[in-house]
């Protein structure tokens, strides 16, 4: 089979301060025509600069100091300018991890993919407006006639993602880069987009180099693999053979570091690469069993409402939801974008007012009004650790400084800095150092550390660990699990990584379009869901097995009022006579300490789970 792609002894350095230092040296890999090939490693292992170098994006101070790409019988690296240029986006496309960054935030949704077919297709103004409605659906954006209208800051960071995705399959290219294209996708949605790239290769030939950390994703995806440490190749192979034996010790600490169906905390600790995990004493493993069979509830929620005005309508972003959390949980709340997570943690966190409802925390009910709330009882306050700790720590400031103040915050001795870095593992070098000189590892240690500081009620983990390498990761959700273990913490846990949420959560609330539709123990909603939206949320993962259950039609717009089942336009079990749609669903008791909200008693639902089977650990 002819080579779509063929990179040798490719060799890339940096300059800086007049030194040229080699941050890839040496590498080389094949990709059939039609072929898929993941481009594995660790933050600074060298892979987005190769897939940079494809495409010659490199910056100013990068220099190729050897080697050859080979595409279409061309080395890429001796090419023209202008013949590279009318290669990107027709013969070779990419979508890269910061949407953000690649949109214009000047010019409508439509108008950017509708560029794609004007420039490689040779559509008209009109016509290319009806093939970029068409491509926003494809990539299963809700109302895509009024995505194209918006500008890309109306849009999520998944959202924008997903117009990334349209436009770079626009002109079905030849070869397709994807550098960590999933992140910020829920489940259901990097389904759909996995399952439109797979058609693509199959249909057009196209070939596939996925960069990512996301080591189920490239099992899935990806025939083979090449896993990157330093620069340098370390191993590459079939996948399914190298990431279930590999044969390097560094491979062997990343596959290790995944969380998988066999994984729970404490009683099989994920392991970061190369470090060592605190197993827990049983003894404290009774304790928190107690806490959460306790009535001491930290956090209470009662018939939350949020809405917004805006110019198009009300917005109902979260539609009458009821919650307890019990003090010395892990609660986790999933849900796809746009389902009401995140604005019910600013809710919870005082970040965002609500409309009606209740909000008690550790005994005493929130003010509906944000900026009523009591800032002298900073010391009990939740506090929020972020996604992106870039984004929330300064970056002119050490780490020390930032514990110091957010102790002084709570309440709390300023001197106690050293004890709280010892607690999340921040050495008195990390302390000293300015937070931009961390690792994002270590950047979200702090971001703990600093949410952790004056002993919160509850600290609420908004995608806390989903930009993270798995390794990074590892050590992070270790961290979580032994405060919770060490120090009794609570936890609000907000993520789309279902095997995150598996391997952490004591309890799971499964939220759909603002309501809450199952909620229950980890081990019973994830054994067996009942709801049909968790069922196809689960079946979704890249780790499941069995058929994925595809969901039809759009989401409801989030400006209508509830009415009747607000799943019922797209759920495949809905009944016939439409009392769905039209008759608000009971809650209803299932196996194991779980409710679930459905017209349809358990036996009447036939959906299968398929999802996260139980694997040998440290295997994928």
């Amino acid at each position: 089979m002819n080579a779509a792609l063929t990179v040798s002894g490719l060799t890339v350095g940096y300059s800086s301060r007049g030194r040229l230092t080699e941050a890839v040296t040496d590498i080389g890999f094949e990709i059939p025509a039609g072929g898929r090939v993941g481009l594995v490693g660790e933050s600074g292992s060298g892979k987005t600069t190769v897939a940079m170098a494809i495409l010659n994006y490199l910056p100013r101070n990068a220099t190729i100091l050897g080697g050859a790409i080979e595409f279409d019988g061309r080395n890429l690296l001796e090419v023209s300018t202008a013949e590279l240029t009318a290669m990107r986006g027709r013969r070779i496309a990419a979508v890269y991890q910061d949407p953000g960054s690649s949109l214009n935030p000047t010019i409508p949704i439509g108008r950017q993919v509708g560029e794609v077919f004007e420039l490689h297709l040779g559509m008209d103004r009109r016509e290319s407006r009806q093939a970029a409605v068409a491509a926003l659906d494809r990539v299963q954006l809700p109302s895509p006639e009024r995505v194209a209208t918006r500008y890309p800051h109306e849009l999520s960071g998944g959202q924008q993602q997903r117009v990334m995705i349209a436009m770079a399959l626009a002109a079905s290219p030849s070869l397709l880069l994807l550098d960590e294209p999933t992140t910020g996708l829920d489940a259901t949605v990097e389904a759909g987009v996995i399952e439109l790239i797979e058609e693509l290769s199959r249909d057009t030939g196209t070939a596939l180099l996925m960069v990512s950390h996301n080591l189920p994703l490239v099992r899935h995806l990806c025939e083979d693999a090449v896993v990157m440490r330093a620069g340098r190749v370390v191993e590459a192979g079939p996948t399914a053979t190298l990431l279930r034996t590999p044969g390097e010790e560094y491979t062997r600490g990343l596959v290790a570091s995944v969380p998988t169906r066999s994984h729970r905390k404490f009683t099989n600790v994920v392991r970061a690469a190369g470090e060592a995990a605190r197993e827990v004493p049983p003894r404290r493993l009774d304790e928190i069993a107690a806490l959460a069979d306790s009535e001491d509830i930290v956090l209470s929620i009662k018939d939350l409402v949020k809405k917004y005005d805006t110019n198009e309508g009300v917005v109902h972003a979260i539609r009458g939801v009821d919650l307890d959390m019990r003090r010395g949980e892990i609660l986790a709340i999933v849900g796809e974008s746009g389902s009401g997570k995140s604005t019910l943690a600013k809710c919870v966190v005082g970040l965002e007012s609500f409309s009606s409802g209740s909000i008690v925390l550790d005994g005493t009910e929130m003010p509906r009004n944000h900026r009523r709330r009591d800032r002298s009882a900073a010391a009990r306050r939740p506090t929020l650790v972020f996604q992106n700790p870039e984004t929330s720590l300064n970056p002119t400031k050490t780490a020390r400084a930032v514990l110091r103040q957010a102790l002084r915050l709570g309440g709390e001795d300023p001197a106690k800095v050293d004890a709280i870095g010892a607690e999340t593992q921040l050495t008195e070098r990390h302390l000293d150092s300015k937070t931009r000189r961390l690792s994002g590892g270590l950047k979200q240690r702090v971001a703990i550390a600093r949410a952790s500081a004056g002993g919160p009620a509850i600290v609420v983990c908004d995608e806390p660990v989903s930009a993270l390498d798995v390794s990074v990761q590892a050590g992070i959700l270790n961290l979580l699990a032994q405060r919770q273990a060490e120090a009794g913490a609570s936890y609000l846990f907000i993520s789309h990584d279902l095997d995150v949420v598996h391997y952490l959560a004591d309890s799971v609330a499964v939220m759909y379009m603002g309501e809450i539709v199952e909620r229950g123990t980890a081990e019973a909603v994830f054994a067996a869901p009942h709801h049909p939206y968790t069922a196809a949320l689960m079946s979704a993962s890249v780790s499941a097995e069995g058929e994925r259950i595809r969901l039809q039609g759009q989401a409801p717009s989030a400006y209508r009022e509830s009415a009747g089942c607000i799943f019922a336009g797209r759920c495949p079990v809905a009944l016939d006579d439409g009392s769905c749609s039209t008759t608000t669903p009971p809650w209803r008791e299932g196996p194991g300490e779980k409710q679930y909200r459905c017209h349809r008693t358990p036996e009447e639902l036939v959906l299968e789970p398929a999802v996260h089977p139980a694997v040998p650990s440290g295997s994928l």
